[in-house]
Order: C-alpha cells, then sequence, then structure tokens
C-alpha cells in the first residue's frame, strides 16, 4: 500500500538509491526495526542485491527459507535496546508501526543515530488512529447516532484506550503512543545526531471511492481497505486483555468491519514519514545516557 503511494518502498526515492548504489569494494547494510512480516525487509533486498539487509523483531517472521534472498536474514531482538554492538555500522535503518512497542522513542532515535554511519538514512513510518471524512474534516469521537459519527473511529478510540492501559506501566512518552509521529521531527530536530530531517503527510483513501484518484493511489485505497479490515481483527484480543468488556469490543470491532467492509462511509486513512541525515559527527548520547554515565562514575 504505502509503497503505491510513494512509488517506492521508501521516500526521498533519489537520496536512497543514491546512499545504496552499487560501489566498488562496498556492500552497503540496512536495517528495518521491527520488521513484522519481513516483507519490508525482503523488498529491499531484491531491489538492492549487492546490499545487506538485516530484519530485526521480538520473533521471527513467518517465511519460507526459500523465499529469503542471499543477501537477507532475520535476527530476533527487542528495539528498545541499545544495539552498541552494531555502532557505525548502516547506511540505512527504518522503522514502519513501530510506536507502540517502544517505551521511550526520543532514546530510541538516540540509539538509531548510534548505529548509522555518518550520512546515513533514517526513515520512520506510522499510521495515524485519526480518520477523515470525505472532506478531509476529522472524525469526531461521536456518539453513535450524533452526527459525524463513523464506528471505525469509535473502535480505533476503544483500542488507543486499551493500549494506554497495558503500556502505561513501561512507556515513558511525554505523549500518547498514537500520537508519537506528530512529534518525531521535533525530536530528531533536536538530536544533535540528525540533520536534513523532513516528514511527509499522506491522506490515503479507504478503498478506491474517489473519482479523480489515479490508478496507483486507488490501488492504495483498496489496499488500505483490506488492512483496515485484518488490522480491526487482530486487535481485538489485546483490547480485551486490557480489560474492556469482552461484549463492547465484540459489538464495535464488529460495527467497524460492517463500516468499511460495506463502503458506508467515504474515509481517508493518514500515514506519516519521517527522514533525517546522521549527521557527520562523533554520536551524541542523550541527557539520560550522559546522567547514567556521571552516576556510574560517581559509584
Amino acid at each position: 500500500m504505502l509503497r503505491k503511494c510513494l512509488g517506492a518502498p521508501y521516500p526521498e526515492k533519489e537520496a536512497v538509491e543514491e546512499l545504496l548504489k552499487p560501489r566498488t569494494g562496498y556492500s552497503p547494510r540496512v536495517l528495518d526495526i521491527g520488521t513484522g512480516s519481513g516483507i519490508w525487509a525482503i523488498e529491499m533486498s531484491k531491489r538492492f542485491p549487492h546490499a545487506e539487509v538485516i530484519g530485526v523483531d521480538l520473533a521471527p517472521p513467518s517465511l519460507q527459507m526459500s523465499n529469503i534472498p542471499d543477501n537477507c536474514r532475520f535476527e530476533i531482538d527487542d528495539g528498545n535496546l541499545s544495539f552498541t554492538h552494531w555502532t557505525n555500522s548502516f547506511d540505512l535503518v527504518h522503522g514502519r508501526s513501530v510506536n507502540v512497542g517502544i517505551h521511550d522513542f526520543s532514546q530510541f532515535l538516540y540509539n538509531m543515530a548510534q548505529i548509522l554511519k555518518p550520512g546515513g538514512m533514517l526513515i520512520m513510518a506510522g499510521g495515524m488512529h485519526q480518520f477523515y471524512d470525505e472532506t478531509a474534516k476529522p472524525y469526531p469521537n461521536a456518539i453513535e447516532g450524533q452526527r459525524g459519527f463513523s464506528a471505525l473511529q469509535r473502535w480505533f478510540t476503544i483500542v488507543r484506550n486499551g493500549y494506554k492501559r497495558i503500556t502505561a506501566p513501561v512507556s515513558e512518552q511525554p505523549v500518547d503512543i498514537f500520537d508519537l509521529p506528530f512529534s518525531w521531527d521535533q525530536w530528531a530536530s533536536s538530536n544533535g545526531n540528525f540533520e536534513d530531517v523532513n516528514t511527509l503527510t499522506v491522506k490515503i483513501p479507504v478503498g478506491d471511492w474517489h473519482p479523480g484518484l489515479s490508478s496507483e493511489m486507488a490501488q492504495a485505497g483498496e489496499l488500505c481497505r483490506s488492512d483496515l479490515l485484518m488490522l480491526i481483527e487482530s486487535w481485538a484480543p489485546t483490547v480485551i486483555s486490557s480489560g474492556e468488556s469482552p461484549l463492547l469490543v465484540e459489538y464495535w470491532r464488529a460495527e467497524a468491519i460492517k463500516e468499511v467492509r460495506e463502503r458506508r462511509l467515504r474515509s481517508y486513512a493518514e500515514w506519516r514519514w519521517l527522514w533525517g541525515r546522521r549527521a557527520d559527527c562523533d554520536w551524541i548520547p542523550s541527557s539520560t545516557e550522559l546522567g547514567s554515565s556521571s552516576a556510574e562514575s560517581k559509584g
């Protein structure tokens, strides 16, 4: 879906392809944090067969070994940990939809900067939990029967509240985990390890309802719709485990699915990208790390 929107599996197509182009005696390295299904890592390994591509997540992707290119591999690791064994190792680091699993996103950016080579690029992508009507106005958190009501938006509000209850004991985020992409550029720009920080926000139709869509965006809309249907289903067990009523969860899960499947509303989803370059300087640790080092030295 995202490739249909951008024309490539990443923004800044020319810059990325220049960064990863073949060079004599050099093999670029790419890291995909929170690789999930592994699809992005595999596509990148096929696009850049001369590069080494590594996907990392808490669990391995469900893939047959025969479908994994020779220049691609997967490792089990936690994105909340530092990767000091990979200091200055990668030309490109990519993360998509990792917000929920990261406890401290500001520190995460410092960790990613540490493993990037100077001049390397960080790319983050995340879907927002706010949906928009056909005029691109956000759906309110309305009650069923009120003007502007959307069962899909209601379901995502229930999901958001459930994840808040689950992540509250471990999260160190200063903002709601589902609003993190709005703070990405602020954190990256204030992090002395990055330069040339940019963002891109794209509204993607849920389905191919808009008459003025290009063929690529119409396909992206249909993919967005099918992805949403799977996503709605996948969240129900987690929301129930947060303490929400199973009956309420089942009701709004079913209503959201009906709204999307039956194309009851003309809606947009929203995705946001961040990218920036690793500055050509020694890695600068975060204030948290500096404080820890100072305390250890005094001890």
